[in-house]
């Protein structure tokens, strides 16, 4: 309702940036963002194609759903395949954090199908968001704009990061360890539920309650002392 406000009343606006990937298209009602500013005519940049890396690092049940999806870069190029499919899209920004994720993407944009996810592919993508909520995950894209708003520090987004990876099948040892290194104060337990970080979360996490959840799955191990931290 608002986006629709705004671009009625913004006539001159030239193109509308919006957040599209394919697990938030009905999800997190991306589509109808989309058709928004497609029905007037406004060229579409897309952010958050592969929802801060989460689409290139598919939970296991996902990733085994078809051969496409057998590696973290096929998973990236099947998530920037559907956004760059979209009628009216002008351009996709995809964050890259190495040279090799650079020209992976431009492999992936050089391709004649780029702009071909047909049926069979949103029926993949479909079955991906099946197995996703499958798994209790927080749909935290680490943008870290909760940082700045958090009275008492707590590191939200590495929390959510190492819990999430947690969940997609990785060793509780190393998800102790690496909770453990979070200095005493800043980890979740430490949370004073003022909310000032909700009002900042673009992705609209209810960023205290998930603190509160995912703390008893992290117990501390005694690996590093308290007065090194």
């Amino acid at each position: 309702e608002l986006l629709s406000r705004v671009l009625d009343a913004h006539p001159e606006f030239e193109f509308v940036q919006l957040q599209i990937n394919y697990l938030d298209w009905r999800a997190q009602r991306a589509n109808e963002y989309y058709k928004i500013a497609h029905e007037r005519g406004l060229p579409i940049l897309v952010m958050e194609p592969v929802k801060g890396g989460s689409l290139a690092n598919l939970v296991p049940g996902a990733a085994a759903l078809s051969p496409h999806l057998a590696t973290p870069a096929m998973q990236a190029a099947f998530a920037l395949k559907f956004a760059a499919s979209l009628d009216g899209v002008m351009t996709v920004l995809s964050g890259m954090t190495t040279p090799e994720q650079v020209e992976a993407n431009v492999r992936t944009f050089q391709t004649p199908s780029i702009r071909g996810f047909d049926d069979e592919d949103m029926r993949l993508a479909d079955r991906v968001l099946e197995e996703t909520r499958k798994i209790s995950q927080v749909p935290c894209t680490e943008c870290g704009y909760c940082l700045d708003a958090c009275p008492v520090g707590i590191e939200i987004p590495k929390i959510f990061a190492i819990y999430n990876e947690f969940k997609r099948g990785g060793a509780a040892f190393h998800a102790q360890y690496l909770y453990s290194c979070i200095k005493n104060g800043h980890r979740a337990d430490s949370c004073i539920k003022c909310g000032a970080c909700v009002e900042k979360c673009p992705q609209g996490i209810d960023i205290p309650t998930e603190l509160e959840a995912l703390h008893p799955e992290l117990p501390l191990l005694p690996l590093v002392p308290e007065g090194t931290k």
